[in-house]
């Protein structure tokens, strides 16, 4: 009996020392740091692109019978309005057009996107929009 409780605690003592060096093991560099956030969007930096545009940023517009406003740095221009030096001359649901003296400037809502109808193939461009000849179906 005394010999079955000796052999316990040696295999017991092999498995702490086991389980700390499984442990040390699986600490290593890295420990502690939270994983990469798959929703999160891409640096920009790395890609040498900036994320944000220089001038004015044009956040919302509204639209209505009653009035029309666009909300341009987080500041609220109605239709004919002023931002800076500039008159508001223009609200659209994608953009607004800015006069200052003879220049127009249009702030779009979603810059680098293009609208096109509904059910209208976007353009194709380089060989990954290439098919083959066309053919017709037999009946």
């Amino acid at each position: 009996m005394l010999r079955h409780r000796r052999q316990t605690r040696l295999a017991s003592r092999r498995g702490l020392a086991a389980l700390a060096v499984v442990s040390a093991l699986w600490t290593g560099p890295g420990y502690g740091e939270s994983p990469a956030d798959p929703t999160r969007p891409p640096d920009f930096a790395d890609a040498g692109v900036s994320p944000v545009p220089s001038g004015p940023l044009l956040q919302s517009v509204l639209i209505s019978p009653e009035r029309s406003v666009a909300v341009i740095d987080g500041e609220t221009i109605p239709l004919g309005g002023r931002y800076g030096s500039a008159t508001l001359v223009k609200i659209s649901e994608t953009e607004v057009e800015l006069r200052e003296g003879r220049e127009i400037r249009r702030l779009r809502l979603f810059p680098g996107v293009e609208r096109r109808a509904s059910g209208e193939r976007p353009p194709r461009s380089g060989a990954a929009g290439k098919r083959g000849p066309e053919t017709k179906d037999k009946p």
